[in-house]
């Protein structure tokens, strides 16, 4: 018999490979995209790819493109043989590079692409919050992992409704998950 993880723990494994979010978080994602279909996914942030392949396979079925950046590349050689047979495009690049930011800034808001779904999990979800919210698109929807742990409603909250922006998610019903996510929709 194995043991399963606890829930709660925001590290899992997706496809064997470590993914920081919980079950739970991936449900949840998968009804965000499910519900927006978007044409574009960008994931700021690869981490081991775990959540990418995840994005990726989504993807595939759905019709959609992934864009997915880190600074570093940390995927296991063998996932990443299996990310270049999916719709992903993976970018090894500094986010916070002003080359980068215009770069990811005409991804983000390409008028032709349709909805697109931002994910912010790099190593400053905050700061990736304030410069790319401002590009989404009407109709599409931003969301950071590690909400509640590295970034907090008092940071974001104020300037997402600034900016235009309405959960898109219950929060109550994400905290209930134990989730660590939020998302907005441009409105």
């Amino acid at each position: 018999m194995i043991e399963l993880p606890d829930h709660r723990l925001p590290k899992t494994r997706i496809f064997g490979v470590e993914a920081w979010h919980s079950p739970l978080a991936l449900w949840v994602i998968d009804h965000v995209l499910s519900a927006l279909k978007p044409a574009r996914i960008v994931e700021l942030g690869t981490g081991y790819g775990g959540l990418t392949a995840y994005l990726g396979m989504w993807a595939s079925v759905n019709g959609a493109h992934v864009l997915s950046i880190d600074t570093i590349d940390t995927v296991p050689a063998a996932l990443a043989k299996t990310l270049s047979t999916l719709p992903v495009c993976r970018e090894h690049r500094d986010i916070f590079d002003a080359e980068t930011q215009d770069f990811l800034h005409l991804m983000i808001n390409d008028p032709g692409a349709g909805a697109i779904f931002v994910y912010c999990d790099g190593g400053n979800k905050a700061r990736e919050l304030a410069l790319f919210a401002p590009s989404v698109p009407p109709g599409s929807v931003i969301g950071c992992h590690d909400w509640t742990t590295e970034v907090f409603p008092s940071q974001l909250e104020p300037f997402m409704e600034r900016e235009g922006f309405a959960r898109y998610v219950d929060p109550a019903a994400l905290s209930s998950l134990y989730t660590l996510q939020a998302f907005w929709e441009k409105i």
